[in-house]
């Protein structure tokens, strides 16, 4: 037997819900070249910018929980 779990809609925003938060990085040929020494902006896969981008949401959300944890201390 399936058990069904209610939750609000609240929740179920907060849990699989995206934080819509601009990207802030700048990627400019300056910074690949002298960053990740990439010479050309062309050589590197779409896929690529999409994959960072959700890295640095997930950083930018740790690292606002791990400030709201040491705040309360």
């Amino acid at each position: 037997m399936k058990k069904i779990r209610l939750v609000s809609g609240k929740q179920a925003k907060k849990a699989y819900g995206k934080n819509k938060i601009i990207n802030k990085v700048d990627l400019n040929e300056e910074i690949l070249k002298k960053e990740l020494g990439i010479e050309n902006v062309e050589e590197l896969p779409k896929e690529m910018f999409s994959i960072l981008g959700e890295i640095l949401l997930f950083i930018d959300s740790a690292n606002k929980m791990e400030g709201d944890k040491n705040e309360n201390k």
